[in-house]
């Protein structure tokens, strides 16, 4: 996979939540809503959306993954509440990667390509 114009910000010892773009470090749990995943067959492509809080600034971005080899998504966890859905609980990168979520949800994608796109400044 190649990571085209962001990185995961791994620190030793702890759950990865955290993305470089362009300089700037996102965290994924603290600041930002999951809101969506779309997976486009003719174009083997995945966007997962997002809504990112700066200070008093909303912005919606997308994880973009191109010519996509792998996709699982698993259920969320019926026993916790909903409002736990949108939050991200870390992200694990090995030969995939995979989006764990504070609900119970996990996406699990492989692909050639990752961007990130923000949509709104």
């Amino acid at each position: 996979m190649e990571f085209v114009n962001f990185k995961l910000v791994d620190i030793e010892n702890q759950q990865i939540i955290e993305l470089n773009y362009l300089g700037k470090t996102l965290d994924l749990h603290n600041a930002a809503e999951f809101l969506r995943f779309i997976y486009e067959i003719n174009s083997m492509s995945l966007i997962l959306e997002w809504r990112y809080y700066f200070d008093d600034k909303i912005s919606l971005f997308h994880i973009k993954f191109e010519n996509v080899s792998y996709l699982k998504v698993s259920p969320r966890d019926i026993e916790i509440p909903l409002m736990e859905d949108d939050c991200l609980e870390e992200i694990i990168c090995l030969e995939q990667l995979e989006f764990r979520f504070m609900g119970g949800m996990k996406i699990v994608v492989n692909a050639d390509k990752i961007n990130l796109i923000f949509l709104t400044d």
